[in-house]
């Protein structure tokens, strides 16, 4: 059954507001070959020790081990990288452990480390973005990102930010993200990961349904009867409807004029 509903009318139905999410358009010369320097972080030979001992425990999940070892360490004799590593340790401890609320702690007391090497930072912010990702919150994961430089980039934080769109719905960004990193990889000559291929094609079917997926009923009143009926939109038609609308209040209604819904 069809019913007709006059332009302005239409202007009535409710719409889908998408906030906008501020993403990191990250050029390919930070990615592959950044004219910025990273210097890698300064461990002395007694850290290393222990740093390796620690990252055995949690490489066996055993968080009690990797407590141990990090309780055991002089933090009076370690520089500001080791400082930085030993909170990524703990944080990694915390995260085993099974409190993200610690662990989140011990990454940012890694970030706050002024002197810290710029991979020690990414590191901290790869694993915070890893852990609001995983508690289903996309819009503070993708807000971790502001925090890096361009030489900071690598092909994996990319997919984590498209993780993050895709979370928030922006399946378009996300496409720009998951492709960028993709062909970032092959330009460093490496195997693309499958899980890559698999989340682009499940965003490019998530953002060819999408527009189908958010209906939206409500109750109409044919021309020429007084009872109502439920009218339901997809976004697309929505879009396309409001379109209708203003093209007709444009023209004084020499165009667009009545429209009709299913």
């Amino acid at each position: 059954m069809r019913t007709s509903v006059s332009a302005p009318l239409l202007l009535l139905i409710p719409s889908l507001c998408i906030a906008q999410i501020e993403a990191i358009d990250v050029s390919a010369d930070c990615l592959v070959g950044s004219a910025v320097a990273t210097a890698p972080p300064l461990i002395g030979e007694s850290f290393g020790t222990q740093l390796a001992a620690a990252r055995t425990c949690l490489a066996n999940e055993d968080a009690d081990c990797a407590e141990e070892v990090i309780d055991d360490i002089d933090t009076d004799t370690l520089n500001d990288d080791e400082r930085a590593i030993l909170a990524l340790l703990r944080g990694d401890q915390e995260a085993l452990d099974g409190s993200a609320r610690r662990a989140r702690r011990e990454y940012r007391r890694a970030l706050e480390e002024s002197g810290a090497s710029r991979q020690i930072v990414r590191a901290a912010i790869e694993r915070l973005v890893r852990l609001h990702l995983e508690n289903d919150d996309p819009d503070d994961a993708l807000e971790q990102f502001q925090a890096l430089e361009c030489g900071d980039w690598r092909p994996e934080l990319l997919v984590l930010q498209a993780r993050a769109q895709f979370g928030l719905r922006d399946f378009e960004g996300a496409q720009v993200s998951v492709q960028s990193a993709i062909d970032s990889q092959q330009r460093l000559g490496r195997d693309v990961p499958e899980d890559w291929r698999l989340f682009q094609a499940a965003n490019l079917r998530s953002a060819e349904t999408a527009a189908d997926d958010d209906v939206i009923c409500v109750d109409e009143t044919p021309v020429g009867s007084r009872i109502p009926r439920e009218v339901c939109t997809t976004l697309a038609e929505r879009v396309w409807l409001a379109e209708q609308s203003r093209e007709w209040m444009r023209t004084d209604g020499e165009a667009g004029g009545m429209i009709e819904v299913r």
